[in-house]
């Protein structure tokens, strides 16, 4: 059962002097008279509407004198199956408007220019004009199915709320006041934030934004913007940034080296293959699981407890079998690297061992017994030579010999290569191929042959 706000209405009630001029006015709207307005289906169609209004009757006389009129600044619903507010425009000084989980497909507040809350999250919204509500302080119009929304008009706003929607743009140029934005689960491509100097939080998530600018701003606190598909952001003015959730980007690289209040990082899910957090003195959390770290710095504060979770680390793949790691990774201390498994480490390279082609290492980073777990993935496939050669089978010339066979009986078959005079190695393996469907490729100046499931190198 509904259970409106009564004595918050007659206390506001009980301290606002309406002038005089106010309580004989002729009319409250083009459509109300000086009798007032009764909750009628003529002036509030829908039933579950009425019946919630009626509890608004201060006096139970069943009709909304000017005097209730311009007394009630707040009306709540919450679940009461409303599908309509038409008559809503018979409050003028309306200032909070909250009608969440009702089944509403339209609203007009262009005559409650008072309005400065107007909560309508969970309904069946398909557009909402708010170009008439410049007094705007606070939108939710989360869970609806707004396409587009112009707020242009409403520079008093300060925290808007449209998450769970189907935006493709938002242009919040004009609100330079929002202090908090929630636009979760929308369509999103590209926002611009860089003019919103007093933003404090920013949450973003599940969109599919490839830009983001955030500027410069001294009090922003928190940003989620995990689930889109930003391959760079820049944070670095943001000086008071205490918390990031950037997890499920396609992130390469990542600077926080001016976030000093960084408490909180999260950047699960991209492609980097460094994180250096050596200038972040508070960073206490950091989550950097699934993405292709080669290595990560100490902490700033090392004789912190931190809460750390690096699992699941993959670079590759990488073409041949070696990776230089001092060009791949710069930063990168090879004196750090132990227990490598299935490859070797000569100086700064890495060269893979196994067929397989999947080397891991240990990376020590803060003195911690728990180091970084790093696995590099070797395609193994020998890169070309550039330089002509007449064994390469790539060649468009035809091998010498090649001939059809004399013997009509041996027509359609292969015919056997000639074998090799003792001591002729290369063409001992070329006729060794011959025999297996064999293939011979080039690393600069060696050879490899692929003999059925083994490698030969000369």
């Amino acid at each position: 059962m509904h259970t409106p706000n009564i004595m918050r209405i007659m206390r506001r009630a009980a301290s606002v002097m309406i002038p005089a001029a106010m309580l004989v006015a002729p009319c409250v709207s083009a459509v109300a008279d000086e009798t007032g307005v009764p909750p009628d289906a003529a002036h509030f169609p829908d039933e579950e509407f009425r019946t919630l209004l009626k509890e608004y009757d201060l006096d139970g006389d069943g009709v909304f004198s000017q005097e209730e009129l311009y007394q009630i600044d707040t009306i709540v619903s919450f679940e009461d199956n409303i599908k309509s507010v038409q008559g809503i425009e018979y409050f003028p000084v309306l200032r909070d408007l909250n009608i969440r989980r009702n089944q509403i497909s339209s609203i007009d507040v262009s005559h409650n220019p008072k309005l400065e809350y107007l909560i309508i999250g969970g309904n069946q919204l398909t557009s909402l004009d708010v170009s008439h509500n410049p007094a705007l302080k606070m939108l939710n119009a989360s869970r609806n199915q707004l396409t587009s929304i112009d707020l242009s008009q409403n520079t008093a706003l300060k925290e808007l709320h449209l998450s769970n929607n189907q935006l493709a743009s938002l242009d919040l140029t004009h609100n330079t006041k929002l202090k908090e934005i929630y636009a979760r689960n929308n369509a999103l491509t590209e926002l611009d934030l860089a003019l919103l100097s007093a933003l404090e939080y920013v949450y973003l998530s599940n969109n599919q934004l490839t830009s983001v600018g955030l500027g410069s701003n001294s009090v922003l606190i928190g940003i989620e913007l995990d689930g889109n598909r930003l391959t760079s952001v820049d944070v670095s003015g943001l000086t008071a940034m205490d918390y990031l959730n950037l997890n499920n980007n396609l992130l390469t690289s990542l600077d926080v080296s001016k976030n000093a209040a960084l408490t909180w990082l999260d950047t699960e899910g991209n492609q980097l293959t460094s994180v250096d957090v050596s200038h972040n003195e508070k960073l206490l959390e950091l989550f950097a699981k699934k993405n292709r770290l080669l290595w990560l710095s100490d902490f700033a504060n090392p004789e912190q407890e931190h809460d750390i979770d690096l699992a699941e680390q993959l670079y590759g793949p990488v073409a041949g079998t070696t990776l230089n790691l001092t060009k791949t990774a710069p930063g990168i201390d090879v004196t750090r690297i132990s227990n490598v498994q299935s490859g070797t480490l000569d100086g700064d390279v890495l060269t893979a061992t196994n067929p397989d082609g999947l080397v891991t290492y240990d990376y020590q980073f803060n003195g911690k017994a728990d180091p970084l777990h790093a696995q590099v993935q070797f395609d193994m496939q020998p890169l070309p030579d550039d330089s002509d050669d007449p064994d390469d089978p790539d060649q468009a010339d035809k091998p010498a010999g090649d001939t059809q066979p004399s013997d009509p009986a041996s027509a359609g078959k292969p015919s056997e290569p000639s074998k090799p005079a003792n001591g002729s190695n290369v063409s001992g393996i070329r006729w060794q191929m011959a025999r297996t469907g064999s293939s011979i490729r080039h690393i600069g100046t060696k050879r490899v042959v692929y003999l059925a499931a083994h490698i030969i190198w000369q």
